[in-house]
């Protein structure tokens, strides 16, 4: 893993996509937001509904920095963060963000000890050592007990209440919503944070609840005029990202990706190992060139979409190996992006996929103008 240093290859502002709700509002809350609220009390739902509002939301931030107090590395380039190890956390983070706002997710209970259960039930591999310490930290468990559990929740609750409680100012900086049954809670939300109502009225209405592996992957989805970045499916193939002779039944593994133009008017693809990585901390990096040239297709058959614009279609003798093949899941569409300029200067080719035709068609074109941008500098040097 390679790693940049600070303001340098740090994606720069660029209209990427359309602008979002808090850059039109101009009254929106600029300050940092953080989600306080333990681990399945629709954390990932508050992350998207974050993003959709132009935060730059992480969820579950790196927990071993996060623990040790390395704030700024581990939230570097995002202004709102989620789930446990923000959790663990929100008193040095009142401290460190003195202008910030909180957000404390509830459930109900036995709803939230039954999701609990499902997920907690196995014990984190021991490689993961920051994670069992953060379950024991949060929750006096390395696995799901319901007494130490909801007693460990119950007590969180009561510290984030006894905490806020300080003065008017704490208690101004604290939002409690119950996002599964609250009916007015994404209107609590936007109150909360300034989102003026003319710009509500083109947002969704109720929280996007997440539900499937897809919704999960969108909601680390945030475009606007300052950057793209999301979580992905890319080919992995002969050992590295953008190979010269990966094929489409090479392995396909999530990363989250992000494109930019930087300072020095270059326009940078990275891909990174996790999707709460820190933007420093990048595995991979291509540079958009003047001929790079970017194809949208269909990878898969097996299903019924109808495009919204026509995709190129792959070999009928590749597609036939693909669905013989027992890999991991193949992507129903693949972005092709060739003639990209790799750290050896070589020409690699990179191949992101994506289930959701919106979001793969989104990334097309937040691609396509970043060569467009090239192409420009190109003509007037």
């Amino acid at each position: 893993m390679k790693r940049m240093r600070a303001g340098v290859g740090v994606p720069r502002p660029f209209v990427l996509g359309r602008p979002s709700p808090k850059e039109q509002a101009g009254g929106a809350y600029n300050g940092h937001v953080f989600g306080i609220g333990l681990g399945r009390t629709g954390t990932r739902s508050l992350t998207r509904s974050l993003n959709i509002l132009g935060y730059y939301c992480v969820h579950q931030p790196d927990p071993k920095k996060m623990m040790n107090g390395d704030f700024e590395s581990a939230l570097f380039g995002y202004d709102a963060a989620t789930d446990s190890s923000t959790a663990a956390c929100f008193r040095r983070l009142a401290e460190a963000y003195p202008e910030s706002k909180f957000i404390l997710t509830v459930r109900d209970r036995g709803a939230w000890l039954r999701s609990c259960k499902r997920k907690f039930s196995v014990r984190p591999d021991a490689a993961c050592g920051s994670k069992l310490r953060l379950r024991k930290l949060l929750y006096g468990n390395e696995t799901f007990d319901e007494e130490t559990w909801l007693s460990a929740a119950e007590h969180h609750i009561r510290c984030v209440f006894a905490f806020f409680s300080g003065s008017k100012k704490l208690r101004e900086r604290l939002l409690v919503i119950d996002i599964a049954s609250s009916a007015d809670a994404w209107h609590k939300l936007c109150d909360f944070l300034s989102v003026p109502l003319h710009v509500r009225m083109f947002l969704a209405q109720h929280f996007p609840h997440i539900s499937t592996h897809q919704q999960f992957l969108c909601a680390h989805e945030f475009a606007d005029s300052h950057r793209k970045i999301g979580v992905l499916k890319v080919r992995h193939g002969r050992a590295h990202y953008g190979a010269e002779h990966t094929q489409p039944w090479h392995n396909w593994v999530k990363r989250k990706i992000s494109v930019a133009v930087e300072s020095d008017g270059l326009v940078r693809i990275y891909v990174y190992r996790r999707p709460n990585s820190a933007l420093p901390d990048w595995e991979a990096s291509f540079e958009i060139h003047e001929s790079t040239r970017v194809d949208l297709y269909n990878l898969r058959q097996d299903h019924s979409l109808t495009p919204i614009e026509p995709m190129a279609s792959r070999d009928a003798d590749v597609s036939a190996k693909l669905q013989s093949l027992n890999a991991r899941p193949i992507p129903k569409h693949e972005l092709c992006i060739t003639g990209l300029v790799g750290g050896d200067k070589d020409m690699l080719s990179l191949h992101l996929g994506c289930n959701d035709w919106q979001v793969m068609h989104e990334w097309h074109q937040s691609i396509l103008v970043g060569c467009g941008w090239c192409k420009k500098n190109v003509a007037r040097s």
